[in-house]
């Protein structure tokens, strides 16, 4: 029956292209178009109510419809003819219009779906306008995410300057606009609009305001934007312009700044710095370090570009995140010299940071409060080889950096003489948790950063070293880890600070050098010795471990990782 359906219509079409039994022209633009009003009735609600109803166009042999284009119409009436419709970027527009008057829904629903699967940065702003006019949320949004994405690419549209001034302020405060770390292209982006549309000096600055100056290198904004006339010339410009400049002479403050002007832009993701050990356990020596920028929950890697050797030659890494800056802290292996380097994911730059002032040491574990940062214990490294000396030579060393000082100092020693133990701070006390002391433990001291005293807290119920423990919804969590005789801890403790009570929680993971991040109110684990290319996430509220799709190009055991807000992603 289907097939007997399409004869009658392939017959229709043919009576039509002869003209045969044609009851009316219809006309646009001055070309007229022969059809059966029968077909059309029964093709289309605006053509039944046209041809049935009590109206003129009954009885006219022409009917002239001026709301459309010739080509819509054309358009609308081979589908209605044939069921092929054909939408191509020179007639989505027209023939949409068309679909609509006509009420063909069908043929809406299948312009949007063309419109969402072909938006380009050269249509976009077409797309934009018809999908504003006709209130269509899905191919926004579709055009908007593109918009983002590609902005700089975008806005060299002859049809950029034709959006609203709402709709620019919306695409430069988004944190999602893609900048590929430069974001002085949207500056000059912003500046041609502004030129184009001829905009009054107060929304010169309304506009401006929205520009990142503090992700725009010194140099830029000292010789390109502070001289320009927009900038010069306005004075509320001319602040954020000169506060995005103080930002960049007081680097070691920068991640204390809540501006707008400096938060960054892009998707959040995983780094991650991988490290290495020997099979006997100790750390080894790496030649370089690769730094590799991933999506998640899939550990995709947008661009294999973004795994690239990066400024590190190390051994025994530790670090802390603050905001989106990561700081790095080791020992180089050609002169086995510490440093302090710190990372600035908006704007993918590294700075050089005072050394800890002491010789290099293995099995340190960090933590920061405010503006400190604490390196705790560790053991020394030999220098001659790539061992440790051994556990006697342990240290209960307290070392604190001052970030916005950029100087090491000597802290209030620990309680206890420790190494590969782990550290995080919770309600302004330093926790540190197992280790190596006399043999693997599960101790557990505590650092009043106000009083600047130890505290003993209730211990972990199983000895850890070289585990994680990281905050979550204020919460410990101590994950991992090796036990006496190197016997893998399977279990996750919890440690509430009002019962002042570690509790074993009923979810288990067996691993151990395994670096660790917060997402959320999720824990990502990151490598280990076990599985070294694995990444798992551990959601605290479901008490559940799951394996994260993909796995991560290179070994990382010892590794460093954080969550933090990638431009390079998006």
């Amino acid at each position: 029956m289907l097939h007997r359906a399409e004869e009658i219509l392939r017959g229709l079409d043919s009576l039509r292209q002869d003209e045969i039994l044609c009851d009316v022209q219809l006309e646009a633009e001055g070309e007229r178009i022969p059809a059966h009003k029968a077909v059309l009735a029964a093709a289309s609600p605006y053509f039944k109510a046209m041809f049935a109803g009590n109206f003129s166009e009954t009885r006219l042999q022409v009917v002239e419809i001026k709301e459309i284009s010739s080509l819509g119409l054309k358009t609308i009436i081979d589908c209605i003819y044939t069921t092929n419709l054909d939408l191509s970027a020179a007639n989505i527009k027209e023939v949409f219009m068309a679909a609509h008057l006509m009420q063909m829904n069908d043929i809406l629903d299948e312009c949007k779906e063309w419109m969402k699967k072909n938006i380009t940065n050269a249509n976009c702003f077409t797309m934009l306008q018809l999908a504003e006019r006709f209130t269509l949320e899905d191919v926004m949004t579709t055009v908007h995410d593109l918009i983002v994405k590609n902005f700089v690419a975008v806005s060299k549209s002859d049809m950029f300057t034709d959006i609203s001034k709402q709709a620019l302020i919306d695409y430069l405060s988004s944190d999602m606009l893609y900048t590929n770390t430069d974001e002085f292209e949207v500056f000059k982006s912003a500046k041609n609009w502004i030129l184009a549309n001829e905009i009054p000096s107060e929304g010169v600055c309304e506009i401006l305001s929205q520009v990142r100056f503090g992700l725009i290198a010194p140099d830029k904004l000292m010789d390109e934007i502070l001289p320009d006339t927009l900038v010069a010339g306005n004075r509320g410009c001319l602040k954020v312009v000169r506060d995005a400049m103080i930002y960049h002479t007081n680097q070691y403050t920068q991640p204390f700044c809540q501006e707008t002007w400096k938060k960054p832009r892009g998707r959040p993701g995983l780094v991650v710095i991988p490290g290495g050990v020997r099979g006997d356990g100790f750390d080894t020596v790496n030649d370089t370090v690769n730094l590799g920028f991933f999506h998640l929950p899939d550990l995709h890697c947008p661009d294999p570009g973004l795994v690239f050797s990066g400024p590190l030659v190390y051994r025994s890494l530790c670090s802390v995140q603050i905001e989106n800056f990561l700081y790095v802290f080791g020992a180089t292996c050609n002169g086995y010299q510490n440093f302090t380097k710190r990372y600035d994911a908006s704007t993918d730059r590294w700075i050089e940071l005072t050394p800890i002032p002491r010789q290099c040491f293995a099995g340190s574990t960090m933590a920061h409060f405010q503006n400190e940062i604490f390196c705790f214990g560790g053991i020394p490294v030999d220098k001659n080889s790539t061992k440790v000396v051994g556990a006697s030579r342990l240290t209960d060393e307290v070392y604190v950096y001052n970030i916005q000082e950029n100087l090491w100092s000597e802290g209030t020693n620990m309680p206890e003489k420790s190494a590969y133990a782990a550290s995080s701070e919770l309600q302004g006390h330093v926790y540190v948790t197992g280790g190596v002391q006399r043999g693997r433990s599960a101790r557990v001291y505590a650092f009043d950063t106000r009083a600047r005293i130890w505290l003993t807290k209730p211990g972990m119920n199983h000895q850890r070293c070289r585990h994680v423990l990281q905050p979550v919804k204020e919460k410990l969590y101590a994950i991992g880890g090796t036990a006496e005789n190197d016997v893998h801890c399977q279990s996750i403790e919890m440690y509430d600070p009002i019962s002042n009570q570690w509790y074993i929680l009923s979810v288990e993971f067996r691993e151990t050098g395994l670096s660790s991040c917060v997402a959320g109110n999720s824990i990502y684990l990151v490598g280990g010795h076990l599985t070294p290319y694995d990444v798992y996430v551990f959601d605290v509220d479901k008490e559940e471990i799951t394996e994260v799709d993909g796995t991560l190009p290179f070994s990382c055991r010892q590794s460093i990782s954080a969550y933090m807000i990638l431009p390079k992603l998006l």
